[in-house]
């Protein structure tokens, strides 16, 4: 089974999952079957250990974690990010102190284990551009109501279609 988490962190942390096994046909060709999706938020309280549980709780053998990058970009001009709220990081360290006490063991088990960081642009520049939830809606996974979700799904979705080569989703938009 393979498993795909994607996490928008943050004073709310966004998060979809999706879980399917795979056929690999004699003709070299792959499918993926039984897929399911879920999809929440964490927050707005402090969930530093809800994450790190959750983390856990959907590892498979085949594990990869899809999370949007921080980057702090300074602007001189902008006094709105004098005060900028520093959560995400916090959140991304739960995601790494994760990543080095699992890795070891899965891979001893005979499972993978990848972590992958996309930027906000990267990750949501397709599939929720502009927060614009058109895409999302037309493939059933369009979450009213929370933007964190929203993203963490476009993460994951982008992380399918244009690192894995999931192109079955394009065809979703026809």
């Amino acid at each position: 089974m393979t498993s795909i988490l994607a996490l928008d962190p943050g004073g709310t942390t966004g998060y979809a999952l999706w879980r399917a096994n795979l056929i690999l046909n004699p003709d070299g060709g792959e499918e993926w079957f039984d897929e399911k999706w879920h999809q929440g938020e964490l927050g707005p309280v402090a969930h530093h250990d809800v994450l790190f549980d959750m983390l856990g709780r959907f590892q498979t053998t085949n594990y990869i974690i899809v999370c949007e990058s921080f980057e702090y970009r300074r602007n001189p001009r902008d006094s709105q990010r004098d005060n900028i709220v520093l959560d995400s990081k916090e959140y991304i360290g739960v995601l790494k102190l994760f990543q080095m006490q699992r890795m070891l063991a899965l891979e001893q088990s005979g499972g993978t284990q990848r972590v992958v960081f996309q930027t906000a642009s990267e990750g949501k520049g397709f599939w929720f551009k502009q927060k614009n939830p058109d895409k999302l809606k037309k493939i059933g996974l369009y979450r009213p109501g929370s933007m964190h979700i929203n993203d963490a799904t476009a993460h994951l979705l982008h992380y399918r279609t244009f690192k894995m080569g999931h192109r079955e989703l394009l065809n979703r938009l026809k």
